[in-house]
């Protein structure tokens, strides 16, 4: 967490000296510092696939259009989301949907199978396949000794692997409840 408040300072610092003082707004930064926080807990996301860390990329990259008036804001561009976080993106939006409908399990289910919506799932789905599947890799190919923790998925699947030793049977590494219990809310 500290890290990623960290990269959002620096972002903050590189945009205010493009800016030159001036006001620019902030608010997707914030919710990409959430997005990273969120993912980071959840997966152990790297610096390389950090939103912000990207965004800081991004705007040492570009150039900025600084108004004549100081307080008018300045407008950055943004670099676009990954294919994966802009599916879990607009998953989390989605939930919106389900909310407000009277129906909501019928208003999901034809909007996945329907609509936009449906791949934006898949993706996501094969995304936390993904992280699953490195996280046992990683957790199964060390010793006791030399497994370090980076994410809530990390201890999970050790405990896992764990309990199913104990029990004298194969790790159920691809049950639901394992995506289920590491997902936030908003991303099952």
């Amino acid at each position: 967490m500290y890290t990623k408040a960290v990269s959002m300072l620096e972002l903050w610092r590189s945009k205010g000296k493009m800016a030159q003082g001036r006001p620019f707004c902030a608010s997707s930064d914030v919710r990409d510092f959430a997005f990273d926080a969120v993912l980071a807990a959840s997966f152990g996301q790297s610096k390389a696939t950090s939103i912000v860390e990207s965004q800081i990329r991004h705007v040492a990259s570009s150039t900025v259009q600084v108004p004549e008036s100081i307080d008018v804001p300045v407008e950055f561009s943004r670099e676009a989301f990954s294919e994966e976080y802009d599916a879990i993106s607009k998953v989390s939006d989605s939930l919106g949907i389900a909310i407000r409908s009277i129906f909501p399990k019928h208003e999901m289910w034809f909007r996945q199978t329907f609509t936009q919506l449906g791949k934006y799932y898949r993706t996501k789905d094969k995304f936390m396949h993904q992280r699953v599947q490195d996280s046992a890799k990683r957790m199964m190919s060390t010793t006791k000794e030399e497994r370090r923790l980076r994410s809530a998925l990390d201890h999970m699947i050790l405990r896992e692997i764990e309990t199913a030793a104990k029990q004298d049977r194969k790790p159920d590494l691809d049950a639901s409840r394992i995506k289920d219990e590491v997902s936030p809310p908003h991303f099952s």
